[in-house]
């Protein structure tokens, strides 16, 4: 599996470890899914770069992850990866995630056949795929993806992942991160309890959950064990969560608190900020 981030350095100056690819790599590693492959863009790949990898490497499954800010450069990247297609140089599945790809999956399906868009968190659509691509499992019966095949929209249901049984991100691009003086990123909560009409997350859980808290401190050690050994890293982690309260449930203010007081305790010296609604 070969996962590519693509980056327009002038849309985010500061490079951080791309979380999106990150995690998936990290997720198939720990169920010994795949051989996982990260490139990116932000380490000065080319398009160049990343076609002759996938000659390389001839991987059974390229994914591209679209965030916002970046669609222009993946959609380069996608053309490249289906002229390799149509010359026959490379016969694997494209799959494309992130929430530019689930908002608008039309666009990609009509401009990209055959292409397989993650709708959702994409642990167990990336796990799916590997047992599809090994013949243990049906199209039909992965999880989270819109696609067409023989004329008809496949579109199946989603599969939500436990949070506390993620591991932290790969930190395969951590030593070149390093270099450029960037900055690590993590997530410890998804979804959210609003309904923004104009938000554009779908690839998001449509209700909030978050990790416990022994959970986050056990991962905030992790960077912080990391951040020690690249002394050039910055010291701030960013966090992707849309929201990390989580709403106006009392448990949620309580489980918080406790993640406040265990970073205390443990003297975890780390800064970040993090995303929530006041009211």
């Amino acid at each position: 599996v070969v996962l590519i981030n693509p980056y327009i350095v002038e849309k985010y100056p500061i490079p951080r470890l791309s979380l999106s690819v990150s995690i998936l790599a990290a997720y198939l590693r720990k169920y010994y899914k795949a051989h996982v492959w990260i490139l990116d863009t932000q380490l000065g790949l080319k398009i160049k770069d990343i076609e002759e990898e996938i000659l390389r490497i001839q991987p059974h499954i390229v994914g591209v992850s679209i965030p916002h800010g970046q669609t222009s450069l993946a959609i380069k990247i996608l053309n490249k990866i289906y002229q390799l297609k149509k010359k026959g140089l490379w016969k694997g599945i494209i799959v494309i995630g992130n929430f530019i790809a689930s908002s608008f999956p039309s666009y990609f399906l009509q401009k990209y056949p055959g292409i397989i868009i993650g709708r959702g968190e994409g642990e167990n659509t990336m796990s799916d795929l590997v047992d599809f691509v090994k013949g243990k499992k049906r199209l039909e019966q992965v999880s989270g993806i819109i696609t067409q095949k023989e004329g008809r929209t496949i579109f199946t249901p989603l599969k939500p992942v436990k949070l506390d049984e993620l591991p932290p991100p790969a930190f395969d691009t951590v030593e070149e991160l390093a270099k450029l003086r960037g900055a690590l990123t993590d997530e410890w909560n998804r979804g959210c309890f609003w309904h923004c009409t104009f938000c554009p997350r779908h690839h998001k859980p449509s209700s909030f959950k978050g990790m416990k808290p022994k959970t986050v401190i056990s991962r905030l050690r992790y960077f912080d064990k990391v951040m020690k050994k690249f002394p050039t890293l910055s010291r701030y982690l960013y966090l992707a969560d849309e929201e990390t309260i989580g709403g106006v449930q009392r448990k949620e203010t309580i489980r918080v608190s406790q993640i406040a007081r265990l970073i205390i305790k443990n003297k975890i010296r780390i800064k970040f900020d993090a995303y929530t609604r006041v009211d």
